[in-house]
């Protein structure tokens, strides 16, 4: 099943991070503070335009 959550975005790549959810869509300035503070993370850019939008998925 998939389930669908709304969060703040600047909160998906910690809840990523902590396996709290297996993909998110955020802004590139969220992965890139969270990268800032967490050099380590295993949240990873997949796609980061489509089209006219421009959205982020971390996985």
């Amino acid at each position: 099943p998939i389930f669908i959550k709304v969060i703040r975005p600047q909160d998906m790549p910690m809840h990523v991070a902590a396996n709290g959810f297996d993909l998110a869509i955020t802004g590139t300035d969220w992965l890139f503070e969270h990268e800032m503070l967490f050099p380590n993370t295993p949240v990873r850019k997949l796609l980061s335009s489509y089209s006219d939008l421009t959205v982020l998925i971390v996985l």
